[in-house]
């Protein structure tokens, strides 16, 4: 019956492989919905230098990098925005998080212009664009945002 011997064997081994994996997994970084002290992980993953300056009612946190720029928007303690610009479309996976499948099923090509993407729904304000070589994009979680921002002035 090596069968049997078989099956038991992958029945206790399967559970343990899989929590090793998990353990060896990276650990999360700063993304949308989480709290501002993650934000310097991103830096630290995207090899960029961060500065911090004052929006009204909230905190922009930009980290230079390589092949552009990510900002993160704070209020509350809570990373409520995150825009992008460059030559590269970071990983948006990382910085959206929980956000990400979201943002994923409402990123659809518009007929007409592909190019340009602008949705608000499922609690995300989503704006995208490409222009040859260059990226810019804005996904804000409008229930954590703030109340009166001006979505528009998030560059």
């Amino acid at each position: 019956m090596p069968a049997t011997r078989f099956h038991t064997a992958a029945r206790v081994l399967g559970p343990l492989a899989a929590a090793l994996a998990l353990a060896a997994a990276p650990p999360a970084l700063a993304s949308l919905g989480d709290e501002v002290a993650s934000v310097e992980r991103d830096r630290a993953v995207l090899n960029g230098v961060t500065q911090v300056s004052a929006g009204d009612g909230y905190e922009v946190h930009e980290i230079a990098h390589a092949s552009g720029s990510v900002r993160q928007y704070v209020a509350g303690g809570r990373v409520f925005a995150v825009t992008w610009e460059g030559s590269a479309v970071p990983d948006l996976a990382l910085l959206l998080g929980d956000y990400h499948p979201r943002y994923a099923s409402l990123i659809v090509p518009q007929p007409g212009n592909h190019h340009v993407v602008s949705v608000a729904a499922n609690g995300l304000s989503v704006h995208t664009q490409t222009i040859l070589r260059s990226h810019r994009g804005q996904v804000v979680a409008t229930s954590i945002a703030p109340p009166k921002t001006v979505f528009a002035s998030l560059r």
